[in-house]
């Protein structure tokens, strides 16, 4: 289907009316001057997203299938709070010995 310049007229003078001169005149720049999608264009689009979002899916499966177990998560979560303890322990031993060397050289 061909946009005639009569159609594009007709347009702009509905819009014109509705939306006045200037927001006619703009949103008359977006509608092309050639030939719109036919119904097959949009089917070809209609089954690439199609494909598309079949490929989006195979990767959140296999993202899945990747995922940690419970028991994995529990290992991590000991691991975590045994280094934070050990790293806690080091700041505080640091901390207590800045702070006896600012005594004896005060």
């Amino acid at each position: 289907m061909t946009v005639t310049e009569e159609a594009r007229h007709r347009l702009y003078g509905h819009l014109e009316e509705v939306m006045g001169e200037q927001h006619a005149a703009a949103l008359l720049e977006w509608v092309p001057h050639g030939p719109l999608a036919s119904r097959d264009d949009v089917e070809h689009l209609r089954e690439a997203m199609g494909l598309r979002f079949a490929a989006v899916d195979a990767r959140f499966d296999a993202l899945e299938a990747r995922m940690a177990t419970k028991e994995d998560v529990a290992n991590l979560r000991a691991e975590l709070h045994s280094a934070l303890r050990m790293h806690s322990l080091v700041i505080i031993g640091a901390v207590g010995t800045m702070i006896s060397a600012a005594r004896l050289f005060s």
